[in-house]
């Protein structure tokens, strides 16, 4: 209206305009371009002018949880170096004793996951402990990687075709 003072209204993008007390904070791109249009601002606002939608801060809420799960992953990466290196130099005894060791693993990993999902559960009202649920997954796929691979490279060493195929079988076993 004419009785409405310049301070009292907020110009929109369209050229409208809407009363003061119905904003809903301040527009960073409008204040960005009055700075602009100005011509006496700053040279990173006269500079960044179209940058403005991507101001403001991010938090990432899962940078901790990707960096344990790389560090997860360059470990099974080392992990599995060492344990090739180990497994060509056994005999077919030492090998078949490396797969009841790895079988025993397997069942020692299966019943530390679940003890450690029925906390999680037993506690889901805690959302610290809730937040522990991917980094237990990571953890165990890890060890399960290791654990599979070490079966088919014993598997793959193998000079005898039945036990290489027993083994096959308990992998496959294991997936299901």
């Amino acid at each position: 209206t004419a009785d409405t003072n310049v301070s009292d209204v907020n110009r929109n993008d369209n050229g409208s305009t809407t009363p003061k007390d119905e904003r809903k904070g301040i527009d960073i791109q409008q204040a960005m371009k009055i700075l602009y249009d100005r011509g006496d601002a700053c040279d990173c606002v006269q500079n960044n002018n179209n940058n403005t939608q991507t101001m403001g801060q991010v938090i990432d809420l899962l940078s901790t949880q990707d960096k344990q799960q790389e560090e997860e992953r360059e470990t099974v990466s080392s992990k599995q170096t060492q344990i090739q290196n180990e497994l060509k130099s056994m005999s077919t005894m030492e090998l078949l004793k490396t797969v009841m060791t790895v079988q025993q693993d397997r069942v020692a990993t299966y019943r530390d996951f679940d003890r450690q999902l029925d906390m999680i559960l037993k506690q889901r009202n805690n959302q610290n402990n809730l937040s522990t649920y991917p980094t237990v997954v990571t953890k165990v796929t890890a060890i399960f990687a290791v654990l599979s691979q070490t079966m088919n490279a014993i598997q793959s060493l193998m000079t005898d075709t039945k036990l290489s195929k027993m083994i096959l079988q308990l992998q496959h076993c294991e997936k299901e």
